[in-house]
């Protein structure tokens, strides 16, 4: 079963996964660069100071490239379409919320 997910090619599905995998590598950063610190604390620096944010948005982003380039050298183009678009998106929501609020 979990073989076949892996396996699906569908923008849909890359969406998806292009969405969670940087959330997941937030909370992996988090774990090991923040633990100290609640999670609400964490959020709270993650708003209000935009250099750190730029820093995190990359690092997790960075975890999308891999799964991304793991699609493309497999052949399933559109999960990789679709990672690429949630990337895209984050990396712009980023931009704008630094720059405009």
């Amino acid at each position: 079963m979990a073989g076949n997910i892996i396996k699906t090619n569908k923008i849909s599905f890359g969406v998806v996964v292009g969405f969670l995998v940087p959330i997941l590598s937030l909370f992996i950063y988090y774990f090991i660069k923040f633990r100290l610190f609640s999670i609400g604390d964490f959020f709270r620096l993650l708003i209000n100071n935009k250099p750190f944010l730029t820093g995190v948005t990359i690092i997790c982003l960075v975890l999308n490239i891999i799964v991304f380039t793991l699609y493309i050298n497999s052949n399933r183009d559109k999960t990789a379409i679709g990672i690429f678009i949630s990337t895209f998106l984050y990396a712009g929501t980023s931009i704008i919320y630094k720059y405009f609020f």
